[in-house]
């Protein structure tokens, strides 16, 4: 039987998903948000709001500024097609904020995040009808804002805002939570906290909006995104073939009008094409770190859902979007590890034994078999379950066999 090769680790990397950057725009909170290492936010120091390529998502980000639902409002009476609000903010103005949210509950529209929403942005986002969020999007909670000294304006501030919260049928325990988090501070919850609270009412795995790469007007701006990082630097330095490809991949579908999922997916894809040349001369022990990580992030994305699980093993899944930062660090750190270490021999690889591959599927029942064996066609959870009882069956073997199956997963075609 031969073994899916979806997990190729490099399949995933997390920063063609979605590239950090820094932090700079107006006072809002900064201390809050500052000590946060975690949190990527946008460069716009004033409201930004565009509309996707298919015209069916509006993407709002920056700070909420004076006169932003106006603005709003303009670009939502001419985008009928309209469905849906992408947030990317660290907040603003509550009086916007507010405004927002009534034109978003009038036209019974979603809203979701897949990276930050602070402060204001949390009351835009629980205007949506559906609230859809990434398991590592960021949220932020904490009393309204007030330009008074007096404790009555402040308390009607607050009983204002839990009106607000009790109409999005939020949990009343969260809403008391956030209402006890000073102004000058900031509550983050855990996306299970936000999901049993009703805040976010369904879990999404990312890449619905064009919020990152489909608003990119250049080829050039994919290249800067990307070097942007150290990673790709080195990538670009060690195999600058490599590194035009995936931005040529990407501003290919970009061109087409692909949302971010569809452009970030067509990267992943030709990373994925030329995975072992990367590897090719990366040492033993590091391509037996690549499988223990598989392992890892297989077992992180089936904690998540078994769609996240199966994307995952088909080298399909937003892993900065899905998995805890731990397990795409590591990845990042892997990648430079084996870019770094130099133009060694070029490891050699075969086909295991049919006695190794017993030894792989060991116990794994004959419906697994067959899920793993063509994916596509198969049960999902089949497919996950199995590769995790293949990883286990590999912890017992000799290091000489593990290397020998590591090579086969990321050096054969």
């Amino acid at each position: 039987m031969e073994l899916i090769t979806g997990t190729n680790l490099l399949l995933s990397l997390a920063l063609i998903a979605q590239p950090p950057q820094s932090f700079n725009s107006a006072p809002l909170n900064r201390s809050a948000l500052e000590q946060n290492a975690e949190i990527n936010a946008p460069v716009d120091k004033t409201t930004r709001i565009t509309i996707s390529s298919d015209s069916k998502v509006i993407i709002l980000s920056g700070d909420i500024e004076q006169g932003a639902a106006d603005r709003f409002k303009i670009v939502l009476d001419a985008a009928s097609s309209v469905n849906t609000v992408s947030l990317i903010s660290p907040g603003g103005l509550l009086t916007e904020a507010d405004k927002i949210s009534k034109l978003i509950k009038m036209r019974g529209l979603d809203t979701y995040v897949d990276q930050i929403c602070m402060s204001a942005c949390t009351m835009i986002f629980l205007g949506g009808s559906q609230r859809f969020a990434t398991p590592q999007a960021k949220f932020g909670f904490h009393q309204p804002y007030v330009l008074t000294d007096s404790a009555i304006g402040k308390r009607a501030a607050i009983e204002s805002m839990q009106r607000f919260y009790d109409e999005a049928s939020v949990r009343p325990s969260f809403t008391d939570r956030a209402m006890a988090t000073p102004s000058s501070e900031m509550w983050y919850p855990t996306f299970d906290e936000l999901m049993a609270a009703h805040v976010v009412t369904k879990q999404t795995l990312g890449g619905e909006t064009t919020a990152f790469y489909g608003l990119m007007n250049d080829r050039s701006e994919i290249v800067a995104a990307l070097l942007n990082d150290p990673t790709f630097r080195l990538l670009k330095e060690k195999h600058s073939e490599v590194f035009e490809g995936i931005v040529s991949a990407g501003w290919g579908m970009k061109l087409r009008g692909t949302s971010d999922a569809g452009i970030s997916q067509a990267m992943r894809d030709k990373l994925a094409e030329s995975s072992k040349i990367i590897l090719r001369h990366a040492k033993d022990e590091t391509l037996l770190k690549y499988l223990s990580l598989a392992s890892d992030q297989t077992r992180a994305a089936r904690s998540v859902s078994y769609d996240a699980c199966y994307l995952f093993t088909q080298g399909r899944l937003n892993i900065q979007q899905t998995l805890a930062p731990e397990m795409w660090k590591r990845e990042l750190a892997m990648l430079n590890e084996a870019m770094s270490e130099g133009k060694a021999a070029a490891s050699e690889w075969h086909e295991p034994s049919e006695e190794t591959w017993l030894k792989v599927f060991d116990g794994i029942p004959e419906d697994q078999l067959i899920a793993i064996s063509d994916p596509s066609k198969s049960n999902k959870i089949y497919v996950c379950n199995a590769m995790i009882k293949m990883y286990d069956n590999l912890q017992s073997f000799p290091e000489i066999e593990k290397i020998e199956i590591a090579k086969y997963m990321f050096l054969s075609n």
